[in-house]
């Protein structure tokens, strides 16, 4: 991962002190990850730190307001698995550097 620095989710801006990276853009995940199953799901962004790994989910109803019918708990909770089952295939398949 890259080191400290500000990554945006929709109109939102997040600075991070260590290092953390936008999951979904990563290449990895939009060309094999993304294509499993009808779809897996992702967090947004990871951010590692002192032997910490921390998946980070953002909402922001303000702008667009929730329409799914499914629980929101669940929804994170399904984004959560299958980021970790992505990062897994990554470190062992990953496409470059920048996305281990």
């Amino acid at each position: 991962m890259n080191g400290p620095g500000v990554l945006e989710e929709g109109s939102l801006r997040f600075t991070f002190e260590i290092p953390a990276r936008k999951y979904d853009d990563w290449a990895f995940y939009r060309n094999r990850i993304n294509v499993l199953a009808g779809g897996a799901k992702a967090v947004d962004f990871l951010a590692l730190g002192n032997d910490e790994l921390w998946l980070v989910e953002v909402k922001d109803y303000r702008v667009h307001p929730r329409t799914k019918p499914s629980a929101l708990p669940q929804e994170i909770a399904e984004k959560v698995r299958d980021t970790l089952a992505g990062l897994v295939c990554v470190a062992f398949n990953g496409l470059g550097d920048d996305e281990h």
